[in-house]
């Protein structure tokens, strides 16, 4: 028969989020309208997480006066 074992427990690990900053998001609206880049051709120049980016991009969208969405 075969032996078995206890899986060994979780490794605890810390939940790291990036921290972007309002240049970050000036930059990847940049690209996305001055350069005419595709969205996710955006994120990667400008160093972002293509679905971060992408909630900036919908909350751009939904937003009647096309205010780029700024850090609270």
């Amino acid at each position: 028969d075969i032996d078995t074992e206890e899986v060994p427990a979780k490794k605890e690990r810390a939940t790291v989020y990036n921290q972007y900053s309002n240049e970050d998001r000036l930059r990847y609206f940049y690209f996305l309208h001055e350069k005419l880049m595709k969205p996710c051709d955006a994120a990667k120049a400008a160093n972002i997480n293509y679905e971060t980016a992408r909630k900036w991009k919908r909350t751009y969208n939904n937003d009647p006066e096309k205010n780029i969405p700024f850090k609270k």
